[in-house]
């Protein structure tokens, strides 16, 4: 479920409006259904070992990603039947 969360009166006397947004009618922030997926990957990828995982499998995916897409194989065949 999707949430929203309105500040149209408070944002006119905010001081760190100017920063924060320009819409006249004060911001809107939307809360998406995975929200708490999100914000659990982006403190786990702070993590030291996490992030020399990242860095040592980051590169032979993107170059063999590469060579599937210099070799034409852009898309993938659809199928029926999965």
């Amino acid at each position: 479920m999707q949430r929203k969360a309105l500040f149209t009166g408070q944002c006119t006397g905010c001081p760190l409006r100017e920063r924060c947004s320009t819409a006249k009618a004060g911001r809107i922030v939307t809360i998406r259904p995975h929200h708490d997926l999100l914000a659990a990957s982006r403190r786990a990828a702070t993590d030291p070992d996490w992030q020399a995982a990242y860095r040592r499998w980051r590169p032979p995916v993107e170059r063999a990603v590469a060579w599937l897409v210099a070799h034409g194989n852009r898309r993938l065949r659809s199928s029926s039947v999965f």
